[in-house]
């Protein structure tokens, strides 16, 4: 059980994040949601200067997350959850 998680993991990590894959961006609007309160604005897509106001270094949050992978956006709309 734990190797598996493990294995998951590690894929979330080494997989890209690519702003054409719809279940990337879909990681992507959560994390929005979650640092907007709870989805009180609307998605800006996944390139929008609006992405600064929250925190991201420029406008393609995609940049903030390239070395961690899917596994760095996850886990940072779970602590964005857990605030």
């Amino acid at each position: 059980m734990g190797g598996e998680r493990l294995r998951a993991l590690e894929e979330l990590q080494a997989t890209s994040y690519d702003r054409g894959n719809a279940a990337h961006v879909a990681r992507l609007e959560r994390v929005w949601a979650v640092l907007t309160a709870g989805g009180g604005e609307a998605f800006p897509g996944p390139v929008a200067n609006a992405w600064r106001r929250v925190g991201f270094q420029g406008s393609d949050p995609g940049t903030d997350v390239r070395g961690a992978g899917l596994l760095g956006l996850e886990q940072l709309a779970q602590a964005a959850e857990r605030a």
